[in-house]
């Protein structure tokens, strides 16, 4: 709930401050690729940490709910790893845990407090947003399940909860104060730069070699030998999935999942918003089209080296689906060019990858036809993980094994609440059987219930927004749902990007929708009187 009058200001664009401090830090990213080893750590670990404070400094003084998601997406991608794995520092491995949730949760501490300046001068209450009983419910749950008889440490249950409700904010900031064509057009844009950026990282980790991206740091070092992450190719040399700059081999090929629906929603919205002037529209477009081409291209090339034959497979499916969805309002003319477009850049992103690192063209091979394709699929036991496992979590542990020990908050956990990190009782390998371990039959259903609404609301949504741009761009977001439902079975989303955008996304869809229809009844009211 929220004031009327902090709703209006959030609905209201011009109010709010551009976050141009992104533009810079994005610029000093290529520098550390030319520093000595040494200076690189200490390079990440000073402009990850000032940015961090200047973010939580500008959400405060500012209240700008859009800057402050911007801002905690690209600490999220660009230094939350490397603050852990640069160093062995426990306080700076915090940081890098910790540091997009201060965003964010500096910002609604100051919505919050904003609120009840309002509230105390005698401002409405306004009404809350969708589904508000289902996730009542989902954290009741997720209460519930701190008290586990099977975990070892309420406290470490406690801290590890957070991995199910930690970014549950952002689907109330993107429902009151993310509303706008250009909050939309922003968000997407950030995410695709981001996606670019750690493509550009990934693409000069391969081909410098694991040994060299090891020197970075102990982190890294451990990542890539104690973990088993290397390879050899068909010539025995070392190779390895790079990290870009995420916590996880292939971490751009995530990335780049989530931002192709963003770049086909970016493009099918080019020329329909309205300008006084047709050519500076004309030559506002041909710049935009150019722009975000660069960006196809550089999301196309994250997406191959991430070597992930999964998200390869998926990203060319996502690709086809998405100009799909977008053609019903598109001209002939205007898709083919789209899809001439599309395989243009792809292929030559492909060539740049395969040229920089020849082992990508080698590992690709195995899925180049269907029949490649099940079989690769099967040979990694993954058939397993979304039909045998899901049904033994549910039959031995039908309410939930605890949250102690569960995914990749567990090391978290153990270091600061000193819980013992035991084995896990089954494959947490995909968000069911994530969902399943940790909440019980109850809350899987739960959180699967709000997913299904959010998709159902934002259709609805969607269908009501006369304004073609708004309604394009929301269709974007629309085919990120599905994405995230599909990921339920093959792989997780409760980490970043996945776990930003569930509630984001729902709660700038839903929000937009509800924005139009204040509209709509105001009109009717000037109307009639």
């Amino acid at each position: 709930m929220i004031s009327a009058q902090v709703q209006e200001n959030g609905a209201n664009p011009k109010k709010r401050q551009n976050p141009v401090l992104i533009g810079g830090i994005l610029i000093l990213l290529v520098v550390p690729l030319a520093l000595p080893q040494s200076s690189t750590s200490l390079y990440w670990q000073v402009l990850g940490i000032a940015l961090l404070v200047m973010g939580i400094f500008y959400t405060f003084v500012f209240k700008s709910a859009l800057s402050s998601v911007v801002l905690a997406a690209a600490f999220a991608s660009m230094f939350e790893a490397p603050l852990k794995y640069l160093t062995d520092n426990k306080i700076e491995a915090a940081v890098g845990y910790l540091g997009r949730d201060l965003l964010i949760y500096s910002l609604v501490i100051s919505l919050f407090l904003g609120f009840l300046a309002k509230l105390s001068q005698g401002a409405t209450i306004g009404k809350a947003p969708p589904v508000m009983f289902l996730i009542v419910c989902f954290l009741l749950n997720i209460l519930i399940q701190i008290y586990n008889p099977y975990a070892y440490t309420s406290l470490a249950s406690f801290l590890n909860s957070r991995l199910f409700w930690e970014m549950l904010p952002l689907y109330f900031i993107g429902y009151y104060y993310l509303r706008s064509v250009k909050d939309w057009k922003i968000i997407f844009t950030t995410f695709a730069l981001l996606t670019v950026v750690n493509g550009i990282v990934a693409t000069y980790q391969s081909a410098v070699g694991p040994e060299l991206i090891a020197a970075w740091g102990p982190g890294y070092r451990t990542q890539i030998y104690d973990a088993g992450r290397l390879g050899l190719t068909s010539d025995n040399q070392l190779t390895f999935r790079p990290f870009g700059l995420g916590p996880d081999i292939g971490f751009s090929g995530y990335l780049g999942l989530v931002t192709i629906p963003m770049l086909a929603a970016l493009l099918a919205s080019r020329g329909q918003s309205q300008d006084k002037f047709k050519i500076f529209s004309l030559l506002g477009q041909f710049v935009n089209t150019l722009f975000i081409s660069v960006l196809v291209a550089g999301t196309f090339a994250a997406v191959i080296v991430s070597g992930s034959r999964t998200v390869v497979v998926i990203a060319t499916v996502l690709t086809g689906a998405s100009l799909l969805f977008f053609s019903w309002k598109a001209s002939k003319v205007r898709l083919f060019i789209g899809v001439s477009i599309s395989i243009v850049l792809a292929l030559a992103s492909l060539e740049l990858v395969t040229i920089v690192a020849p082992y990508f063209a080698e590992r690709y091979t195995t899925v180049n036809t269907a029949e490649k394709t099940v079989e690769t699929f099967n040979s990694e036991g993954r058939l397993a993980q979304i039909t045998q496992i899901p049904l033994s979590i549910a039959i031995r542990f039908p309410f939930g094994a605890g949250l102690d020990n569960l995914g990749p908050g567990a090391t978290f956990s153990n270091v600061i609440a000193g819980s013992p990190v035991r084995p896990q009782p089954e494959n947490t390998e995909n968000t069911t059987n994530f969902a399943l371990l940790g909440l019980g039959i109850p809350g899987f259903l739960l959180w699967l219930s709000i997913h299904l609404q959010f998709i159902r609301l934002s259709w609805k949504g969607i269908q009501s927004v006369p304004d073609q741009e708004a309604k394009t761009l929301m269709g974007g977001g629309f085919i990120l749902l599905f994405l995230l439902l599909f990921s339920w079975p093959f792989g997780g989303i409760i980490l970043f990007p996945y776990n930003m955008l569930f509630w984001l996304i729902p709660g700038m869809i839903l929000g937009t929708a509800d924005e139009y229809r204040k509209k709509r009844i105001a009109k009717a009211i000037e109307e009639r009187f």
